[in-house]
């Protein structure tokens, strides 16, 4: 690929990862078909969650919910009981990398 020609002829599995994520209104990162980074995505059965502040715990308990599974670190799990409180993650699939 150069400049912002694309290669008909490449395979999507090819392409830079840039080229294969997108970002939602909400601001969900939107990797493949399966997973949404720091928002939630209703398509999507997996969240990830980068780090807890605001902008990236957008429709959490949502996720807690309705995704197959929510993955964060041990830090960030420990960040979201503080700023969003306990019961945030309960009910719910999430798991601690």
């Amino acid at each position: 690929m150069t400049g912002s020609r694309r290669d008909p002829h490449r395979s999507k599995l090819q392409l830079p990862l840039f080229a294969r994520a997108t970002v939602t209104r909400r601001g969900a990162v939107l990797l493949g078909d399966s997973v949404a980074c720091d928002a939630h995505d209703q398509r999507r059965p997996l969240r990830i969650v980068t780090h807890a502040h605001a902008d990236h715990l957008v429709g959490l308990r949502t996720s807690v919910k309705k995704c197959e599974s929510v993955l964060m670190t041990k830090a960030t799990r420990d960040l979201v009981d503080v700023i969003e409180g306990p019961d945030a993650l309960s009910g719910g699939n999430v798991k601690t990398l």
